[in-house]
Order: C-alpha cells, then sequence, then structure tokens
C-alpha cells in the first residue's frame, strides 16, 4: 500500500513542481502592481564578461541548492520552494518590464535564457526529488554547469542584442 502510494506521488510530481513554479510566477506578477517604483531598470555598459558571470552565478544558485539538497530527505519541499521563489522572481521581472517597456520587451528579454533554464531547473528539481546519491547524481552536478553556462551565454549575448534591437 505504501508502495502504490510513493509510486502514485512520484507521478505526480512534475506537476506539482510544474503548478509551483507558475504560482510563483503570479504572485510575482501580481505583486508588481503593490510596489511602489518598479521603474529599476537602467542601460549599462557593463563588460560581457561581468554580465555573463552575474547570469551564471543567478542560474547556478538555485540549481547547486537543489542540487544539495536532494542528499537529504526534504529534496521535494526545498526544490518546491526554490521554484516558487524563482518563479517568484521572474513574475516580478516580467511584470516589471510590461509596466515600463510593454510585453514584446517582456518577451525579448526574458523568454531566450529562460527557454533553456527554466524546463532545466524543473529537471533538477525532479532528479534530486528521487534521491539518486550515485555517479548518476554527480553527473548531473556536471550537467548544470553547462546548462547554467549556456544560459547564461544566451542571457548575456543573444538577449542583450535583442533588448537593443527593440529598445
Amino acid at each position: 500500500m505504501i508502495k502504490t502510494h510513493t509510486e502514485k506521488s512520484g507521478k505526480l510530481l512534475p506537476y506539482v513542481f510544474l503548478l509551483t513554479f507558475i504560482a510563483g510566477i503570479t504572485v510575482g506578477g501580481t505583486l508588481v502592481r503593490f510596489a511602489p517604483g518598479t521603474n529599476v531598470f537602467e542601460a549599462s555598459d557593463a563588460p560581457k564578461s561581468l554580465i555573463f558571470a552575474n547570469s551564471f552565478k543567478s542560474f547556478l544558485k538555485p540549481c547547486l541548492i537543489i542540487w544539495v539538497f536532494g542528499f537529504t530527505r526534504y529534496s521535494v519541499y526545498f526544490s518546491s520552494g526554490m521554484l516558487a521563489y524563482r518563479g517568484g522572481i521572474l513574475g516580478f521581472a516580467i511584470g516589471c518590464i510590461i509596466k515600463n517597456f510593454g510585453l514584446s520587451a517582456a518577451i525579448l528579454s526574458t523568454l531566450p535564457q529562460n527557454l533553456i533554464f527554466f524546463p532545466f531547473l524543473l529537471f533538477v528539481s525532479l532528479v534530486a526529488a528521487g534521491q539518486r546519491k550515485n555517479s548518476t547524481y554527480l553527473t548531473v552536478l556536471l550537467i548544470i554547469f553547462f546548462a547554467c553556462a549556456f544560459s547564461a551565454l544566451i542571457d548575456t549575448f543573444i538577449t542583450a542584442h535583442l533588448i537593443r534591437l527593440k529598445l
């Protein structure tokens, strides 16, 4: 009976994670209405290496947190919390961009890198929830670095170019 319950909850886990992430986006987007002075975006002439480093760290932190907590029995809760948090950040950022620059700017500035990063973040959450504590789980760590680097490259070069074309 317990094994059957675990199998059923395991099949629902991707949907739970996805709904948690969507709920975070919704809450973050709603908070823009109540936040005073959400015009926090400025043009920057920062070097591409600095933009890449900051973007890479931003993508890497939640993945590493989820990966580390994959060794505990509470990995599902930490993964859900991290997905809701990152969804909230994304929802708030999209809301601010829409409020200040319009929908097309929001799509151009957030969609390219997040098409790679957020499906991957969901994947890492599912792997961590499975609590694989062997060489396969260490392989996921290497994949984390490559996926975060790829997302940061897209964020640094492609997204910046798209934003310049729009604005």
